[in-house]
């Protein structure tokens, strides 16, 4: 049975409230050097990109 399309669009949302909690604080130059950090953001991107 497909997924309700509903589902993906909040794993897209839950997703991109991550990564906003993630950068908090943070310039573009320490997520650079955050190598935790940056791995969990493009995990998320990844997750939302398959939507």
């Amino acid at each position: 049975m497909p997924r309700d399309p509903d589902a993906y669009l909040w794993d897209v949302l839950g997703s991109v409230e991550q990564i906003d909690r993630f950068r908090v604080g943070m310039s573009f130059r320490d997520y650079l050097a955050d190598d935790r950090t940056s791995a969990a953001v493009k995990h998320h991107l990844v997750i939302v990109g398959k939507r």
